[in-house]
């Protein structure tokens, strides 16, 4: 019967490996050319936590989230198999769990649950609900998906990028099987490398964030699942009514082989007794009792439970208190109350107040951009606005024809747009500075600018200011921004040939009425510059 069952916790393990695999295939299909038949995000759209925060933060239900009510209903099944089988950042931890077991503190209680630690993530998630209905998002600081996508698609990637790009460029140098290393450049080109080396701001910030979750392994098996995980407490009250449950017949001996090997440690008392809601139905109790007595099955009859250590009501009280001081100490930003903030929002994002209620801080937008341009935020905007993403120019600017990022959002907080509507969609407008922009500040000619401006009329003209340029003798020709034309991408500021900072750039437009009419302003004035243009044209090539 062990034997059995031992197959079962196998099982389990291929499960665990075989859903961590699809997690990062399809983080590694986060980029373009994006598959639209492929849900890159699935598995942030499973998370209850972020269904739940997300619905409360705008108050209203997203039907992207129908996922999480298939959790939910797994979850009343089968007990909380979401943590054990599926979780990619549960699975990580295991992994690194088995690294560290050397290390580990070897000192155990046999009461079970640990109080002093295990309270935590009741207060956490009562705080996460509060500040969300209060319309504070941050659930994604501390949801398990988010903070696995953003560990591997921002902190890892990078590195594993620039580790296989230098394999295969030594490879091709060393001119061995040139056949095969130039099929599997073509190949890995095309899957799970970028066409340049991603480049993130805080990427070693957020590793350093995974590799401190980890170790708290030292202290216990799945630390960050058993006493800090807020979506683990959901699937913890659900699961304390599922269906599965475990039994213990009887023979048992009272060896406590399955309390000692239990890595949750639900299981108390003399080994008959199991907090249902900290069972991550793992089987590992069922393989290793020598007398077979230790059993999962569909049954009403009652089992011997032994509840999860929870709140009191003097705690309870504290965290809503504590989740509705943590509202004013997040919006109370100096910088966005003053109108300080200038960088540049993803196309499509709504109103800042609005965005940072939608957005997870996921990071898939980031992940998906073909130039690199999109850059987590750090504490510019202050902590709410925490790993939300930003457009940096001079690193990367948002391609004319591009709606990948909208195209990943799970949330919508970056909605799915048309090549049509993104070019209707107005993220900023740029400016001169006039004491480093060559023509202006030189007397020279550039019109870098002007030439790589995407959008149909220019949103940069060229205007002959009556001097000559002093190098060349030219007409001097300076720039000027169209704003009603300017849309805000960035390329302008990308191409700039000035080191360091640019001379042109791009800040944002915080106002989104202003922003449609200014698009209305442009549509209305597209065909008279098209003639000025035409006339301009047809006089230079006269003279």
């Amino acid at each position: 019967m062990s034997q059995g069952k031992g197959r079962l916790r196998s099982a389990r393990r291929v499960v665990q490996v075989a859903f961590l695999l699809l997690f990062l295939y399809l983080i590694l299909r986060t980029a373009e050319p994006l598959d639209v038949r492929i849900p890159v995000d699935i598995f942030l759209r499973s998370s209850p936590l972020l269904a739940i925060t997300a619905t409360l933060s705008i108050r209203a239900w997203m039907v992207a989230f129908v996922p999480a009510l298939v959790v939910l209903a797994l979850t009343l099944a089968l007990g909380r198999v979401f943590c054990g089988w599926i979780c990619p950042f549960g699975t990580t931890l295991d992994i690194s769990d088995r690294v560290l077991s050397k290390f580990r503190q070897k000192k155990r209680s046999d009461a079970g649950v640990q109080p002093r630690y295990h309270t935590v993530k009741y207060v956490l998630i009562i705080v996460l609900v509060v500040s969300a209905i209060f319309g504070v998002q941050i659930a994604g600081w501390f949801d398990p998906i988010c903070i696995a996508t953003r560990t591997y698609g921002i902190a890892i990637y990078p590195y594993f990028n620039f580790v296989a790009e230098k394999t295969l460029q030594t490879a091709a140098r060393a001119n061995a099987l040139p056949g095969f290393v130039s099929w599997l450049d073509q190949v890995a080109y095309q899957s799970v490398l970028a066409f340049e080396q991603p480049v993130y701001r805080a990427h070693v910030l957020l590793l350093l964030i995974f590799v401190g979750i980890a170790l708290f392994g030292l202290l216990e098996r799945r630390f960050w699942c058993r006493h800090l995980c807020p979506l683990g407490v959901i699937l913890d009250l659900i699961s304390r009514v599922s269906f599965l449950r475990r039994y213990v017949r009887d023979g048992c001996t009272n060896c406590m082989r399955c309390q000692r090997e239990c890595k949750m440690e639900a299981i108390t008392g003399k080994g008959e007794k199991t907090a249902p809601g900290e069972c991550i139905e793992c089987f590992t109790c069922d393989a290793v009792c020598p007398e077979g007595v230790s059993t999962f099955a569909f049954s009403r009859r009652k089992a011997q439970r032994s509840e999860s250590a929870g709140l009191t009501r003097r705690g309870f009280v504290s965290a809503v208190v504590g989740g509705i001081a943590v509202v004013p100490t997040l919006r109370t930003n100096y910088a966005r109350s003053q109108g300080l903030l200038t960088f540049v929002r993803p196309p499509g994002a709504a109103d800042e107040e609005k965005f940072l209620a939608e957005c997870v801080r996921c990071g898939e937008c980031i992940k998906v951009c073909i130039t690199g341009g999109l850059q987590p935020v750090l504490l510019e905007a202050g902590l709410e606005a925490l790993w939300t993403p930003k457009l940096v120019s001079r690193v990367g600017y948002c391609e004319y024809n591009c709606t990948l990022c909208g195209m990943v959002c799970p949330t919508g907080a970056l909605p799915t747009l048309t090549e049509e509507e993104k070019h209707e969609t107005v993220i900023g407008t740029a400016f001169f500075d006039r004491n480093r922009c060559i023509p202006w500040a030189e007397n020279r000619n550039c019109a870098v600018c002007e030439e790589c401006c995407p959008t149909p009329t220019k949103s940069i003209e060229l205007r002959e200011t009556g001097l000559n340029d002093e190098v060349t003798g030219e007409p001097l020709r300076r720039p000027y921004v169209l704003p009603e034309v300017c849309n805000g991408c960035g390329l302008c500021e990308y191409k700039c040939p000035l080191l360091a900072q640019a001379a042109v750039l791009v800040g944002s437009i915080r106002d989104p009425e202003e922003a449609r009419r200014r698009r209305v302003r442009a549509r209305r004035g597209t065909s008279q510059r098209r003639g000025r243009r035409r006339w301009r044209g047809g006089s230079q090539e006269t003279d």
